[in-house]
């Protein structure tokens, strides 16, 4: 009975540290990635706005292609230990459609943190544009 406990116990810790250092940790990340770049106190051209916003986003979309491939694999590595523990009674059995719950919960989990990011880079880019210091963020250029 001991022995069966402390391997649930094990279980359990190893799921935790999956979904809390890897998975959960990883999705924050992705919430607060800015995908505008935003310079504090210089204005600038729009043809320079958009190829400094290009390079940015470049790397902001590797970045956010690399997190989710990790929170992937996380949640891969988390069915694994779920679905390698052996019950003791067969009613334990996890089946494909739990599976799949979990799978779907963590890709509209990821599909979320993607929408708060997009819905921060715009109101980040509202707000600087919008604000009286700020309102010459996209210096004029004359056609001219």
């Amino acid at each position: 009975l001991f022995a069966g406990l402390k391997k649930l116990q094990e279980l359990i810790s190893v799921m935790n540290d999956i979904i809390n250092n890897r998975i959960d940790y990883n999705i924050k990340l992705v919430t607060k990635t800015l995908l505008v770049d935003l310079p504090e106190n210089s204005s600038f051209t729009v043809s320079d706005f958009v190829v400094m916003q290009q390079s940015h986003i470049s790397a902001k979309s590797r970045f956010l292609q690399g997190k989710n491939m990790e929170i992937e694999k996380a949640v891969e590595d988390l069915i694994h230990q779920i679905a390698s523990y052996h019950f003791e009674s067969q009613t334990g059995i996890v089946s494909d459609d739990d599976i799949a719950n979990l799978r779907n919960h963590y890709n509209r989990s990821v599909y979320q943190a993607l929408l708060h990011s997009s819905k921060n880079s715009l109101n980040a880019l509202k707000k600087r544009i919008g604000s009286r210091k700020g309102s010459n963020i996209l210096g004029v250029s004359k056609p001219f």
